[in-house]
């Protein structure tokens, strides 16, 4: 389903200058927003702005972008009813809390600004530990911001109320409440244990903004309480935070989706493989597992987990920073005596510390051909490797022991007792190490029931080891529990789950919060992406770097088992709901006939721009605000507020003697409006504008895998039926063949003897009917593209990274007209190539100094041209785009060009470099320096 909201952000964002107006970036010492956080509040910011000041143009672009109520009859949504709403999908481990707390203090200054009015925030989470974990964000944010988060429980609602404004200059005070203790009247009637709080006691003048942190979780009153929410913010509006949304509502006004697929797809996290093809006793009559059955399950996860962690062992020979220590985690919907498929597990473990089970090489086989058979992610193109499956086929009895038990020998377990009453140590006789730990509410009650083939022993001067699960050092190998700890317990260890008989009704409750609680990955120290996506300059640090990649497969994954065919379908379809509606559409490939070599330019950063004479342009209302408050204030107070936000070593000193100078050396002032950004903020971009680098060309390099967003080309299958995917990949495949050559070649077969007259003309016949069949997209193959084929459309949402922008479409089709006459200046050239540039994953660009940002930005021309002549070499950028969206930065860009590539002259082997920049555009432009480098007429271009 389409997230409409996102779609509209989108739109508004396009020619926004937000970000000069509001600080996005910074959160803490040591935390700052990454740009999909940042954007995330970029397209609410948007959106708040739209809502409030014209709700009619808000229902016009739903309308606009494919919502209409008829399609909506059966779950009776309105136009209305999305309006003053919108929901974050963000994936666990994402960072949705530091976007939530950083969202509260851009409420507070749009509504100093006047965007929005002053209505009263509420904070509603569904545990303790989620409100506790905000509460410690929330500690950390005001730390060092100028901007104080007063949190506030919402009992005190009456008193608080009395003080006065929430909204001061020195702070913003937040309430906040369980969400499950939030009812009705009849509710607190029911149970008068002074928790439960009746909304309606709270509605006011229902202007609530109300912040849901995954309040729809555990709760069989889930409609009700929709209703309670709607209530309290029918004047106000809602922010649905969450890592799994189902109902369509919340679907259609995901503002913002960076759910697990997504999440996966950046590289963030570990890669999900759910291990189901194993269930072979799923023919049998029952439709489910039996004992021996899952046995061979539990067998072969210990198989799997033994190969990760000696796959962790290689990796820490090749450098002790690399990675986690792996975990495998065993879930259970209740942890009691009731569980069979928890008794299994036990007995299991049992049996394997004993003796190597009869079973033992038959199941590796199995996971073998199944690993082997599949090896495919749940999300994402990458697969299990060579190297992995081999080190699974390398696991022995003797390494199950010793990576899962600790253990160089064979043994009996026992359970320890410890001071925390609810945890329980196991570990082998024949070692000083647990290997396991059970973690639930009360071990007294249970233990007697479940274990009475272990001993058991109690040792009081033992701590807890829960709390120190994430330790590097922790021998526990497996952690045994219930929900007790997929709520507000997050790791990067897990590398194996298992699902123990969880039950279909409590699906929903565990498999994404408990996948989400392990998926992290942190392969260097505050690195949260996969290895191939860490940046090159960090892996130079790490020894062997280039070895890595032949042990990390199973340690960048999880691995998914369960014990009964319901878990398993419980699984799979609580992981397809976060699955993206798009797949790679496939048979887009480089173009094999490019005989010269692709050059592309490499830049280094130099000097900070204050060295160049560079001018920030400003508001002269807004400068002459920023003197007067540094005027008013003691120097030594707002320099402490720029502790933790001032990445200078001397705090901004420089820059606010520069404030205070006003010189036209360091400004240039023009007469907008003053943005009202507060003035630490603003002293803050001042300064990240002045000590930003330049960057110069150090070298040019052939392209490698700069241009890749041909290979991430992808179709909607919700809206493309499987009969016409089949089709465009037809065609696409069709639109490959060369005519001529193909036709020649039969002329040849036809003369030789090879084939007679029959065989030729059927052949004939069927190239000539090689016609493009899809009306979806206009397939385009262009011997000089730097992959072919091209797919265009416009009004698209029906693929992704395909060419969609009118002027680009335009551009492509004056190109080539312009190639089928027979005089065209590219004739002169000894060869010649081209290829369209995606800002969104292309790594092309021209870095230039963007005053709305105070920052260096990257410019993305939309087309490169290669042309080459004797040892002339030519590169052109051409950007159809830029003049036909409006004046977005386009000077700006333009003197970014010129600043690197118009006062240097460059070589590479023999070539000399010329690089130029063209505005396609058919009008004049009143600037001088646009006009310059504005062209329509291809002879003139090339």
């Amino acid at each position: 389903m389409t997230n409409i909201l996102q779609l509209i952000a989108k739109d508004l964002v396009e020619n926004s200058n937000i970000e000069s107006e509001f600080d996005l970036e910074s959160f803490s010492k040591d935390i700052s927003l990454f740009d999909y956080q940042q954007e995330a509040l970029k397209y609410i910011v948007a959106v708040l702005r739209l809502y409030f000041k014209n709700k009619e143009q808000l229902k016009e672009y739903y309308a606009l972008k494919g919502f209409s109520e008829d399609d909506f009859k059966k779950e009776k949504i309105s136009i209305d009813a999305l309006l003053n709403r919108a929901s974050f999908w963000m994936a666990t481990g994402s960072g949705k809390s530091i976007v939530m707390i950083k969202l509260i203090s851009i409420l507070y200054q749009m509504a100093l600004k006047g965007y929005i009015p002053k209505n009263d925030i509420l904070i509603l989470a569904p545990t303790d530990k989620i409100l506790e974990q905000l509460k410690e964000q929330i500690e950390l944010f005001n730390r060092y911001s100028n901007i104080k988060i007063d949190l506030v429980s919402l009992k005190e609602y009456e008193s608080v109320k009395k003080q006065g404004n929430l909204f001061t200059q020195e702070y913003i005070r937040v309430f906040y409440y369980r969400s499950d203790l939030f009812t009705d009247n009849e509710g607190v009637a029911k149970k008068k244990d002074g928790k439960r709080l009746n909304y309606e006691n709270y509605l006011g003048d229902k202007n609530w903004y109300i912040i849901l942190d995954e309040a729809h979780k555990g709760d069989a009153q889930k409609s009700l309480k929709k209703e309670y929410y709607n209530t309290l913010a029918q004047n106000g509006y809602i922010f649905n935070f969450s890592a799994t949304f189902t109902d369509t509502i919340d679907k259609l006004t995901t503002i913002y989706n960076f759910n697990l697929a997504k999440f996966n797809e950046k590289g963030y996290g570990k890669n999900i493989k759910i291990v189901d093809e194993e269930f072979k006793g799923f023919n049998k009559k029952d439709g489910d597992l039996t004992p021996a059955d899952k046995k061979d399950v539990l067998i072969k996860s210990l198989l799997l987990f033994s190969a990760i962690k000696k796959e962790y062992e290689k990796l820490k020979e090749l450098d002790e920073k690399l990675y986690h220590n792996p975990l495998m985690i065993a879930v259970a919907h209740t942890v009691n005596i009731k569980n069979a498929d928890l008794k299994i597990y036990f007995q299991t473990l049992l049996e394997v510390a004993k003796e190597k089970p009869n079973e033992f090489d038959e199941c590796k086989s199995s996971l073998i051909a199944n690993l082997n058979g599949n090896r495919s992610y749940f999300f994402g193109d990458e697969v299990i490797s060579d190297n992995f499956i081999n080190l699974v086929d390398s696991v022995t009895y003797d390494d199950i022991l010793l990576y899962l038990f600790n253990s160089k020998e064979r043994g009996t377990i026992e359970c320890i007792k410890t001071k925390d009453s609810s945890e329980l140590l196991f570990k082998l006789k024949t070692s000083s190490e647990p290997f396991a730990l059970l973690k639930i509410s009360d071990t007294k009650s249970w233990s007697n029931g479940l274990l009475h083939n272990y001993d058991i022993t109690e040792d009081v001067s033992q701590e807890g080891y829960f709390k120190r699960l994430n330790d590097k050092d922790s021998t526990i190998n497996i952690l045994l529990g219930s929900r007790v700890f997929s709520e507000g317990w997050d790791s990067n260890r897990p590398n194996i789950v298992s699902f123990l008989n969880i039950g279909s009704s409590n699906a929903k409750k565990y498999v994404m919060q408990t996948i989400g609680r392990g998926v992290r990955i942190e392969p260097l120290p505050n690195e949260r992406k996969r290895y191939k996506y860490i940046n090159a300059k960090k892996l130079k640090l790490i020894k062997n770097a280039s070895n890595v990649p032949k042990y990390n497969c199973g340690i960048e994954s999880i691995f998914v088992f369960a014990t009964s065919k319901k878990d398993v379908e419980s699984v799979f379809k609580e992981i397809e709901v976060q699955k993206d509606d798009f797949v790679k559409l496939g048979g887009i490939n480089k173009n094999s006939y490019i005989n010269i070599p692709l050059f592309i330019p490499k830049y280094k950063q130099i000097v900070k721009l204050e060295q160049e004479d560079i001018k920030l342009t400003i508001s002269k209302d807004t400068l002459k605000r920023l003197q007067e408050f540094l005027k008013a204030s003691d120097i030594d107070v707002v320099l402490m507020l720029l502790v933790g936000k001032s990445k200078s070593k001397n705090l901004a000193l420089q820059t606010i003697d520069k404030i205070i100078k006003s010189s036209d050396k360091y400004f240039i002032l023009n007469d907008s409006e003053d943005n009202r950004v507060d003035e630490i903020d603003l002293i803050v971009k001042i300064d990240n504008f002045f000590n930003s680098k330049l960057s110069k060309v150090e070298e040019f390099v052939e392209i490698s895998d700069e241009i890749r967003h041909y290979k991430e080309i992808k179709v909607n299958i919700k809206k493309v039926k499987p009969k016409e995917l089949e089709i465009i990949r037809e065609d696409i495949k069709n639109s490959k063949i060369d005519s001529k050559k193909k036709e020649d070649r039969l002329k040849e077969q036809l003369k030789n003897g090879e084939i007679d007259i029959d065989t030729f003309a059927n052949e004939l016949k069927n190239l000539g009917s090689k016609k493009q069949r899809t009306t979806l997209v206009e397939i385009k193959n262009l011997k000089k593209h730097y992959y072919n084929p091209l797919l265009l459309k416009t009004d698209n949402d029906y693929f992704k990274n395909i060419i969609d922008e009118p002027s680009e479409i335009e551009f492509i089709n004056n190109l080539e007209e312009y190639l089928n006459k027979d005089e065209n200046c590219l004739k002169k050239y000894d060869a010649w190539y081209f290829s369209k540039v995606s800002d969104r994953i292309d790594n092309i660009y021209i870095p230039y100094i963007d005053s709305q940002t105070s920052k260096v930005a990257k410019f993305y021309p939309d087309f490169i041209f290669w042309l080459k002549k004797g040892d002339t070499y030519k590169i052109i950028f051409i950007d159809p785009h830029g003049l036909q969206s409006g004046r977005d930065n386009t000077i700006e860009k333009t003197e970014g060009f010129e600043r690197l590539f118009k006062t240097n002259r460059f070589k590479k082997d023999n070539f000399d470099i010329d690089v130029n920049l063209v505005w396609y555009y058919q009008h004049s432009i009143k600037e001088d320096l646009l006009e310059k480098y504005r062209k329509w007429n291809f002879d003139e271009i090339f």
